[in-house]
């Protein structure tokens, strides 16, 4: 596995839980799967671009409590 994949898998591994979850609380089931899909393509895509974290801590998503 390349370092970027392993990047990827990595940040896939550790955000896609709570950026899913997120969105489902926003937006419904079928729009946070296409939302996640389509923002995990864009991520591989462009890697060299994703922060490190890829979630900053204030993120609602990262700390799991939607903002309302």
């Amino acid at each position: 596995m390349s370092d970027d994949e392993h990047r990827f898998t990595g940040m896939y591994d550790e955000c896609r839980q709570r950026v899913w979850a997120y969105l489902v609380s926003r937006a419904g089931r079928q729009v946070a799967d296409e939302v996640v899909s389509e923002t995990f393509a864009i991520a591989w895509r462009r890697l060299e671009d994703v922060p490190e974290p890829a979630l900053p801590a204030s993120s609602p998503a990262r700390c799991g409590t939607p903002p309302r």
